[in-house]
Parts: C-alpha cells; sequence; structure tokens
C-alpha cells in the first residue's frame, strides 16, 4: 500500500523500490492523495502546474501497476476530491457539474487515456482496478480497512488512526475488521489499540 504521492512531488524513486521489493504481492492500494489537484487548491499557489499533468502521471502509475499485479484498489483523497469541491465551492449542482466529471480517479480507474490538452487518446480496459465511487475515501480489502480522511488528529501519534479504528467499530462492527492503514497525515505509526493492528502510512512525496 502506497499513499500520498501527491503527483507531481512524488518520490519516483522510492515509489520504485516500494513495488520492486513487493513484486510478489497480489494486491496494490493506492490510499488517497495521488493527485496533489495544486491548481484547484484554496491556499496560495507559487506556480501553475497543469491538472492534465498530474492526472497523466497517475494514470501511468496505475496503467504500470495494473500491468504486474493482479489486482490495484484506488481510494479517494482529500487532494483527489480538489476538484470537485472547488466547483462546489462556485455553487455548482451535481447537475451542472457531472458533465465535467471532476472525479478524475473515476477517470483513471475507467481507463481514459488522456494527451496533454486533456482530450481522450484512449480508453484502456482497467479491469482489475477497483474504485468504488460511494463512499470513496475508503475501502475494505480482506479485514484490513484502508481509508483516506479530510481531516486529522493532532497530539500523539496514532491520533488519527485510533480515532478511525473508533468510527469503523461503530459503523462497520468490530468483527468485520482487523486492522486500519490511514494515509493523509504523513506521519508514520504502527500500534495494537483495541485489540486491531493500526498503522499511518507515511506519505511517498517531498515535503
Amino acid at each position: 500500500t502506497l499513499s500520498d504521492i501527491h503527483f507531481p512531488f512524488a518520490l519516483y524513486d522510492e515509489l520504485d523500490k516500494a513495488l520492486t521489493l513487493h513484486a510478489d504481492a497480489d494486491v496494490v492500494v493506492l490510499n488517497g492523495d495521488i493527485l496533489d489537484g495544486y491548481i484547484f487548491s484554496t491556499y496560495g499557489t507559487a506556480r501553475r502546474i497543469a491538472a492534465v499533468k498530474e492526472y497523466m502521471a497517475a494514470f501511468e502509475l496505475v496503467q504500470r501497476i495494473s500491468e504486474n499485479f493482479p489486482q490495484v484498489v484506488l481510494v479517494s483523497g482529500n487532494h483527489d476530491r480538489r476538484p470537485a469541491k472547488a466547483l462546489a465551492k462556485r455553487e455548482f449542482q451535481k447537475e451542472a457539474t457531472q458533465i465535467l466529471r471532476p472525479d478524475l480517479l473515476a477517470r483513471i480507474a475507467n481507463g481514459e487515456l488522456l494527451d496533454k490538452n486533456g482530450e481522450l487518446i484512449e480508453k484502456l480496459s482497467f479491469d482489475n482496478v477497483i474504485y468504488q465511487k460511494y463512499d470513496s475515501w475508503y475501502v475494505r480489502v480482506g479485514k484490513t480497512i484502508f481509508c483516506h480522511p479530510d481531516a486529522y488528529s493532532g497530539g500523539s501519534p496514532g491520533a488519527t488512526v485510533i480515532r478511525l479504528c473508533k468510527y469503523f467499530n461503530d459503523r462497520l462492527g468490530g468483527e468485520n475488521f482487523d486492522s486500519v492503514v490511514v494515509g493523509h497525515t504523513h506521519r508514520i505509526y504502527k500500534g495494537v489499540v483495541m485489540n486491531k493492528l493500526l498503522i499511518e502510512q507515511g506519505a511517498m512525496c517531498s515535503r
């Protein structure tokens, strides 16, 4: 599992190392913030980075993983949701935005290869790429929940994943999962709490 890649700010060498080291994996989970959504940021931006550039880099990674591993699972992060949030902030309703298809991970999972102008070149068959459009911020693979929330908890290490473990325990029932892996915090944590293995998995991007 890899999270917080934030294309185009990815640690490309580290991605290569991880995929090579775990070349025998059955499933690769990209646990949110695959894209940075830099141009859609509500914070001040120092550069102009085309959204399609991020899309093409993320698509290339998903295509590579799809060709080399049995299954790819995509989870939506808060940065992946930036395009939709930018449109919502302008108070466009779903009836207006659905034609623009701002869920870029859904388009990647659909195999939509774009050129540098955002034009559809080809639609590839990504039959082994899984992306659930509803509640796309988390997914359960076996008895492990992978998730990427909008917010994180400050304070002690592991505070975010512990809070989310309690949330999923109430929502899904504790017997339905035995571990939680969280992106978003850019922190490293691993511990056992409430008899569950809890992990905050850090980040695969530059600072």
